[in-house]
């Protein structure tokens, strides 16, 4: 599905992933393309956050009253 990001990894190298709050609300909400890059990333890379960004997602659900 996603061509060339295995073979782009290089062994023993830390590859860091940063998600845009949409793409990570979008993953965890529907399973579509942002929830099959998500699941990938957690499974093969590192993934970096940042307060901002988690507030962020906590008012955007916050807002969203799921």
């Amino acid at each position: 599905m996603f061509p060339g990001l295995a073979e782009s990894y290089i062994q023993g190298s830390v590859v860091t992933v940063v998600f845009d709050t949409r793409i990570i609300l979008a993953a965890l909400l529907a399973n579509g393309i942002c929830h099959e890059c998500f699941r990938r990333a957690t499974r093969e890379h590192l993934l970096a956050s940042s307060p901002v960004l988690l507030d962020e997602i906590e008012t955007a659900l916050r807002r969203a009253e799921l």
